[in-house]
């Protein structure tokens, strides 16, 4: 068999026991678009002791994340970092100021360190790989922008679709927290002739019950988690919009998927959805609270946006982007991350 071209192994993510989100999936779909490229991309776990590497790529910044790379003595590879960022923009100043501080789990000093490591750092946006210039201290040459891309479209056996609303509705998928505010979405649209149709579970506290009856007083639903990605695509499908109304967000998988499937995004008024409302005019709509929400609703679903479906980058798309970054770093020199 021959040697795949790259040997990339892939740090971070929660363990598949425990749950995990849009992180787990970014992850998860890179490393198949790059085996499917002919690298082998795996977990760290699942490469041994005395194995060789060419590649470590951590994603996001946690403590784990630190720890591991301090604690990294063996195979040297180029390293890359994927900070994975979520930051509230009003907010962004506790973590400019927090990188100095002496802690190093710390989440914006952990960002400083990993980026000062990272042979390359990736931002899925320009505004996060900005910040992690400055954050870091590094030139632009040691940053990239590589989005997140989305699943090839697959259609959905209609019989896996459950019932959705006679009316219009509107979709938000991922999940349910106060950070995302799906709640304040819901008492928004009640009573306003616009469904909404949740997807995804409750998190961070948030009472199931409250959720299920938040949704069916708007006319929908909440269908909780969905593992079949054709299945949550027809349901975005047939939405007048898809509804991102999070107080902090990094580039939403649910948004991209949104966009790829002709689905029109309302989003509030965060860098990521800014930078998609650029690139895609028409088709994403900023608003600033839940009331705008069932302004904009009602527009979309009177009037869908015209022209072509935005073209959203496919993971094979990121994977090769991502092949580019990690010849880059590779061209740095391997090191373990004791020597950087």
């Amino acid at each position: 068999m021959p040697r795949p071209d790259l040997r990339i192994a892939l740090l971070g993510g929660v363990p598949p026991l425990l749950g995990g989100g849009g992180l787990e999936l970014q992850l998860q779909r890179t490393a198949q678009a790059l085996c499917d490229l002919g690298h082998d991309a795996r977990p760290a776990h699942e490469w041994a002791a005395g194995d060789a590497v060419d590649v470590v790529h951590a994603f996001n910044h946690g403590g784990d994340i630190v720890h591991f790379v301090e604690h990294w003595r063996r195979a040297p590879a180029a390293f890359v970092f994927s900070p994975v960022l979520v930051v509230e923009p009003a907010k962004e100043w506790r973590t400019r100021v927090g990188r100095f501080l002496p802690v190093p789990a710390f989440p914006a000093r952990a960002i400083r360190t990993l980026v000062g490591k990272a042979d390359v750092t990736v931002g899925l946006t320009r505004w996060e790989a900005d910040l992690m210039m400055q954050l870091g201290g590094v030139d632009a040459a040691r940053v990239a922008v590589v989005p997140n891309g989305v699943d090839a479209a697959e259609p959905a056996p209609a019989g896996n679709v459950p019932p959705l609303p006679h009316g219009p509705y509107v979709v938000s998928v991922g999940g349910v927290s106060p950070r995302k505010r799906q709640l304040d979405v819901a008492r928004a649209l009640t009573d306003s002739g616009i469904a909404y149709v949740i997807v995804g579970g409750a998190d961070d506290g948030t009472s199931p019950d409250e959720v299920r009856r938040a949704a069916a007083a708007t006319g929908g639903s909440w269908l909780g988690e969905i593992a079949d990605p054709a299945v949550v695509r027809a349901i975005v499908e047939g939405a007048a919009a898809h509804v991102q109304l999070s107080h902090r967000e990094g580039q939403s998988l649910a948004v991209l998927e949104a966009l790829a499937a002709g689905t029109p995004v309302i989003a509030s008024d965060l860098p990521s959805h800014q930078e998609l409302a650029t690139a895609h005019s028409g088709w994403v709509r900023i608003v600033d609270g839940p009331a705008d929400v069932v302004v904009a609703a009602r527009a979309l679903a009177a009037h869908a946006p015209s022209g072509a479906t935005p073209a959203i980058a496919t993971w094979a798309d990121v994977a090769s982007q991502l092949v580019d970054v990690y010849r880059a770093a590779a061209a740095r020199g391997a090191r373990t991350g004791q020597d950087r």
